[in-house]
């Protein structure tokens, strides 16, 4: 399970933070499997290096309103979780609708400047919608030779 998706409280993540989860909340983590895959966690163990592989993917891959995440977030009962997601979707949505009224309706202190346009305030169990556009950047080698080549052609 990944830290940054799911606030785990470790400094590792990866396989190593999967054991943990499954130590912590083994019955919790069988039932995801069990309704999502039809599989139990014995049987993705017994599978070997692949099926723990295949356990990682679909930890990682947790909806926000499985039992595991549930009881990872020191909730009892998972209607619990729900009700506090839609609690914060629902607070989220007020906050939005308050900054868009003040855009609209309230002026801005200064004559010459406008109001800035409100950013709607952050979901975390959103995915964000940013494009990302390769991994590392590219040596000056590689982008010198690529941008000679370009200028030949021309």
């Amino acid at each position: 399970m990944e830290r940054r998706k799911h606030g785990g409280g470790g400094e590792f993540g990866g396989i190593a933070r999967l054991a943990v989860v499954i130590d912590e909340h083994r019955s919790q983590f069988d039932y995801d499997l069990m309704t999502a895959t039809g599989r139990t966690l014995q049987e993705y163990l017994d599978m070997g290096g692949e099926g723990i592989i295949a356990l990682a993917h679909f930890a990682v891959n947790l909806g926000l309103d499985s039992a595991t995440i549930c009881a990872e977030s020191g909730f009892t009962r998972q209607s619990e979780w729900t009700q506090r997601m839609k609690t914060n979707a629902i607070l989220a949505d007020i906050y939005d609708a308050i900054q868009a009224f003040q855009y609209v309706f309230v002026k801005s202190k200064s004559k010459r400047k406008s109001n800035k346009k409100p950013k709607p305030y952050p979901r975390p169990w959103l995915e964000p919608k940013t494009q990302k556009f390769g991994k590392d950047p590219i040596p000056v080698s590689r982008f010198k030779r690529w941008w000679n080549s370009k200028r030949k052609k021309k």
